[in-house]
């Protein structure tokens, strides 16, 4: 199977069979909370167990441990992709679904890159001051202990760097370009 674009065709494709049905809402939700479960390393290595089950076995496993959890669209999406032995792509599959079902609703995506990460409250806090100046805006939070202290912030492909790491860096420049 040639796998170059395969995550990118299933997301958009997915997506279109979606709203077709009217599940686009329902089907972003579980793609969004597949994403959340791939975290858990158990759910992880039984995904990948699954590939190595028939076709049989692989969908009696996803059925059992999915049904009546997720949309059945998204249900037939895993056991395609299990007898596909194609599960390890769920993740970059969501990712896909994500960006292209916010792209039809005309949702804003904005990540903030946090040096530790932020408390429900911050982030709650954050978001409502994004969302009093931006209508339909979705913030994703992500930590990256590098950047010692501030944030990065991603809207439209644009980086805006606050960060100390950054700060930092364009200090050292400036003080080599004046060097005597």
């Amino acid at each position: 199977m040639s796998t170059g674009n395969f995550h990118i065709k299933v997301g958009k494709s997915l997506l279109k069979t979606a709203q077709a049905r009217g599940a686009d809402d329902k089907v972003a939700a579980d793609m969004e909370g597949l994403q959340n479960l791939l975290k858990d390393k158990n759910l992880k290595s039984l995904l990948q167990m699954v590939s190595y089950l028939s076709e049989e076995d692989a969908q009696k496993v996803l059925h059992a441990t999915f049904h009546g959890k997720i949309n059945e669209l998204t249900l037939k999406l895993l056991v395609l992709l299990a007898n596909q032995k194609a599960l390890k792509y769920i993740g970059k599959i969501a990712e896909v679904y994500r960006r292209n079902y916010h792209a039809a609703k005309g949702i804003k995506e904005i990540t903030i890159r946090t040096a530790r990460q932020f408390s429900p409250q911050e982030q709650l806090a954050f978001v409502e001051k994004l969302s009093a100046k931006k209508k339909n805006v979705t913030v994703k939070f992500e930590t990256d202990a590098s950047l010692v202290a501030g944030a990065q912030v991603y809207e439209d492909s644009y980086l805006t760097d606050y960060s100390v790491k950054n700060y930092l860096e364009t200090l050292q420049k400036h003080l080599l370009s004046h060097q005597l």
